[in-house]
């Protein structure tokens, strides 16, 4: 089937661990920053830093890009623009989707 656009065959830019319905641990490794695209989500994230090796940053639409470091915290408004840009080594994450029935930790 040359020449068929299969969105389901394109590869993520990570690898995705679930710890339970809402928490995911991600790994970036390193790459061209052109992978990590602009997006956004359908529900509010809590993103934790584990791990990160040098030089990434994460970019919400209209503020400039903010280095991540271990223990960082960010919070992401659902259906808000945002990436990561690529450093060197590895990203580890914890990202925690607020589920329907929590109590949103974003005002």
């Amino acid at each position: 089937m040359e020449g068929i656009f299969h969105p389901f065959l394109i590869m993520k830019p990570y690898k995705e661990k679930t710890i339970n319905e809402n928490i995911f641990e991600r790994t970036f490794l390193e790459n061209n920053s052109a992978a990590y695209i602009w997006h956004r989500d359908e529900e509010n994230r809590k993103i934790t830093v584990l791990e990160s090796g040098k030089d990434w940053f994460f970019q919400i639409d209209n503020k400039l890009p903010e280095v991540l470091y271990p223990g960082k915290v960010i919070l992401i408004e659902a259906h808000v623009f945002h990436r990561v840009i690529a450093g060197s080594e590895r990203l580890k994450v914890e990202i925690v989707k607020e589920s329907q029935n929590s109590k949103s930790w974003i005002k």
